[in-house]
């Protein structure tokens, strides 16, 4: 009787041990490797090689349109 308890209670304790050692919070905090960093920046370096000429596009519409809308206003002005 006494060594199933001893028993119970060792397996108990290895269980709670078990579970608090898997929780620790140590794999989410891994830091990125070269691979990663590399692979971020080529991305960030696309993306932006691809929204600068957009930019550039929307600006001269703009432009276009406040051109447009300044010769409307002239001729209503007539």
């Amino acid at each position: 009787m006494k060594k199933t308890i001893l028993y119970m209670f060792m397996a108990l304790f290895l269980f709670c041990s078990v579970i608090v050692a898997c929780t620790s919070k140590k794999e989410g905090e891994t830091e990125k490797g070269a691979i990663d960093k590399m692979t971020d920046r080529a991305a960030k370096e696309m993306a932006d090689s691809i929204q600068i000429p957009l930019q550039k596009a929307r600006a001269a519409a703009k432009q276009q349109e406040d051109k447009m809308r300044a010769l409307e206003e002239a001729l209503k002005d007539k």
